[in-house]
């Protein structure tokens, strides 16, 4: 809509305008000033002088920052790398061979998985016998157990088969996670003795002069501090909203919850490619313990830190 402001002292007035009377030869003429008698006494304002009152044009949503080239690479690599090994310990080919085969075979599908993963295969066994173990009330058959104690996995040869790389996947993330969660936990141990000023920042993470001494917490801690969201993506699979329904019950854990979240998250992104199912929260962790391991202990000496095992 257009709205004209015409100020009012500039009004036509027809008095201040005289016209040559009838019979004149002039009839309704202007006699001084006006179209044609020498400059009026008025002139009218410009038309042009107004404002312009239009809605404001729609705001763009701001799209959201690709990934870098280097990490959309990166990731297709890997998609392609856990799709081969996959196919190769399919069903068809598993079970082929003699017994001695189908062990070496297990070997290498360990070599194999783990090396995708980034996880030390020497950390990982097959025996035999069985592990049971009751979730939210629920009796269960184990085909892996990590203990969390000594950081090694220990897959159950009856349940060994072409499934088994899931098995490891969910596994490893059990491992990689705890030893995140351990080292986080000691900054945070260290921060609440430490009695400089500004160690903590206003949102509970660490204070931007102490980042170096805490790395591991500065870094963690946006995601881990994220509670509510965790609590409220309750699981991401039936298996792992058990842990959560028996919390809500008050019979559970907080940490195994999340424990068995990212194992599952694991398991989805090495079947599916994606973690898909996961909320913004829990594939923000999920990729943010990836990141730490990748960078900082994939290759470190983890003997020190596993006086159990």
């Amino acid at each position: 809509m257009i709205h004209l402001h015409i100020h009012s002292k500039d009004a036509w007035v027809e008095s201040d305008h005289p016209r040559a009377p009838a019979g004149t030869g002039k009839a309704g003429q202007f006699v001084k000033g006006g179209q044609g008698g020498g400059p009026s006494r008025h002139t009218r304002p410009p038309i042009a002088e107004h404002t312009v009152h239009s809605p404001p044009p729609p705001k763009k949503e701001k799209a959201p920052t690709p990934p870098p080239a280097k990490e959309v690479e990166a990731e297709e690599k890997e998609k392609s790398e856990r799709a081969k090994v996959r196919g190769k310990y399919s069903k068809q080919l598993f079970w082929a061979g003699t017994k001695e085969q189908l062990r070496l075979r297990t070997q290498l599908m360990i070599n194999d998985t783990s090396k995708v993963l980034r996880f030390d295969p020497h950390r990982i066994k097959v025996e035999k016998g069985n592990r049971k173990m009751t979730v939210n009330g629920k009796l269960m058959d184990s085909a892996g157990t990590a203990d969390l104690r000594t950081g090694k996995i220990t897959l159950w040869e009856r349940y060994v088969g072409p499934h088994t790389t899931d098995v490891l996947a969910h596994e490893i993330m059990h491992q990689k996670f705890e030893l995140v969660r351990q080292l986080y936990e000691l900054d945070r141990e260290a921060m609440q003795k430490d009695s400089r000023k500004g160690v903590f920042s206003a949102t509970g993470g660490v204070g931007a002069k102490y980042v170096d001494d805490y790395p591991t917490a500065a870094y963690l801690h946006p995601f881990l501090s994220k509670t509510k969201e965790l609590r409220e993506g309750d699981g991401v699979t039936d298996y792992s909203r058990l842990y959560w329904d028996a919390l809500k019950k008050g019979e559970g854990n907080y940490d195994i919850a999340m424990h068995e979240t990212l194992a599952e998250i694991s398991k989805l992104h090495w079947i599916a490619g994606a973690p898909v199912v996961a909320t913004p929260a829990w594939k923000n962790l999920y990729h943010a313990v990836n990141a730490f391991w990748d960078k900082h202990l994939q290759h470190a000496d983890l003997k020190g830190f596993y006086p159990n095992a």
